[in-house]
């Protein structure tokens, strides 16, 4: 998939997610995508950073549209994977609570 459309794609998803949750998160960057394809839809997941409030998450984002049609995506999910503690933890081998 190209770069430019998973970069719309994530901020679809992100649009989607602040609209129904009245959250204000801005992109910092995609980390991964992905898409399956069958006959009925077309599914892209999508693993981004976030920045809420100032604090930088990781969220994955699953968007799903009918493969058979020009159809809009829909956002299936949206769901925090790693908050900033979480994250340094992870990567600095400190101690999670």
């Amino acid at each position: 998939m190209h770069h430019s459309r998973i970069i719309k794609l994530a901020q679809l998803a992100l649009e989607k997610f602040n609209e129904r949750t009245n959250a204000k998160l801005q992109l910092v960057r995609v980390g991964s995508a992905d898409y399956q394809r069958d006959a009925v839809f077309t599914s892209h997941n999508i693993t981004l950073e976030a920045a809420d409030s100032g604090v930088i998450k990781v969220y994955k984002a699953r968007l799903v549209s009918m493969t058979f049609r020009n159809s809009p995506m829909t956002l299936k999910s949206f769901d925090l994977v790693v908050g900033a503690d979480c994250l340094v933890d992870l990567l600095y081998g400190t101690k999670l609570q």
